[in-house]
């Protein structure tokens, strides 16, 4: 059974083209130029991450945890909440 949503939408100057795909393990959606690459990734738990990265370099990355970790970025890097 699918417990994730992949959508998209497309768009020209005169319309938008959405479409999605169904998937029971994750979810990942691109938006890219050619030199610009965004990526968003999400698994069933609801953890995943988020990127871009222009001419092969990593711009940007956020990661985030599963639905119901209360778990701080500060925390994981052994400081305190």
């Amino acid at each position: 059974m699918a417990q994730c949503i992949a959508k998209c939408i497309g768009s020209d100057q005169s319309r938008d083209k959405p479409a999605h795909k169904l998937g029971s393990v994750s979810a990942r959606g691109e938006a890219n130029t050619w030199s610009t690459f965004a990526t968003a990734f999400v698994k069933k738990d609801g953890s995943g991450y988020i990127e871009v990265t222009r001419d092969g370099k990593k711009m940007h990355r956020f990661e985030f945890p599963a639905e119901g970790d209360k778990t701080t970025e500060k925390q994981k890097k052994g400081g305190k909440a």
